[in-house]
């Protein structure tokens, strides 16, 4: 079985702009919960993986992708083992649960979770364009393809794309799967896609909501359109409109 992504989470340095600015691109609700000092708002898109957007001033605004894991020591312990730089943790969320965020061995930032015995999943409605797809830009592919497989399972499946470039693509046990790729200069990263019904329409809203495009439309042959852009608060996100028949 292999571990599934199950959060995904902006830290940004304006809370506020971003939840109006995604609010209204994906119709993503948000309810605030006190963390100790700090405010996290959650949301739920239609279908999971779930999020959550919390403030994190004099740092570069990002998304972070969760994979869920059985036991978060074990699975420390084997990313260092792997190859991995421990950014922070094992640490416990109040009744939640355990995280760490690592650097993998290819410079790329990810984390994992594992929930709590007995907690209780948050309440809310699910409503707004859900999370279709995670995808690593880096270096080195044979060496994340490698430390992913080892650490959480992933099989990969290699796509001639053409012009030389391979994109191999993985499918955890549940909700959204995944890609990773490499491309000279491109910073080494993961990238989150959200679902879109018309990725012409949802740029230019984009566009008129404070967004800046970085890629995009753009068209995969027979798999369907992208777009990629940063938010009002500099983070980078993309979206996916897949091909219909």
């Amino acid at each position: 079985m292999s571990n599934p992504f199950v959060h995904i989470e902006l830290a940004t340095s304006d809370p506020a702009k971003a939840k109006a600015f995604y609010s209204a691109l994906f119709g993503w609700s948000f309810n605030d919960m006190p963390v100790g000092p700090m405010i996290y708002s959650t949301f739920y898109p239609s279908s999971e993986p779930g999020g959550g957007i919390f403030k994190m001033p004099d740092v570069p605004t990002f998304w972070l992708a969760y994979v869920g894991v059985k036991d978060i020591n074990e699975s420390t312990e084997k990313a260092k083992s792997l190859g991995a730089t421990i950014y922070r943790g094992p640490q416990e969320i109040p009744n939640i649960g355990w995280m760490t965020i690592l650097v993998d061995p290819t410079g790329a930032t990810i984390a994992m979770f594992q929930p709590k015995d007995g907690a209780q999943p948050p309440t809310g409605g699910k409503a707004g364009n859900p999370f279709v797809h995670l995808e690593l830009c880096t270096p080195d592919t044979a060496a994340a393809k490698t430390f992913y497989t080892s650490l959480f399972g992933w099989s990969f499946q290699d796509m001639d794309m053409g012009g030389g470039m391979i994109y191999s693509t993985f499918k955890p046990s549940s909700g959204p799967g995944g890609g990773l790729f490499t491309m000279p200069g491109v910073p080494t990263a993961w990238l989150a896609y959200v679902g879109v019904d018309d990725i012409n329409a949802a740029t230019d809203k984009a566009k008129s909501l404070g967004a800046t495009i970085h890629r995009g439309p753009q068209e995969i042959p027979n798999i369907g359109s992208f777009t990629i852009l940063a938010d009002p608060t500099g983070a980078t996100i993309a979206l996916f409109q897949p091909k219909t028949a």
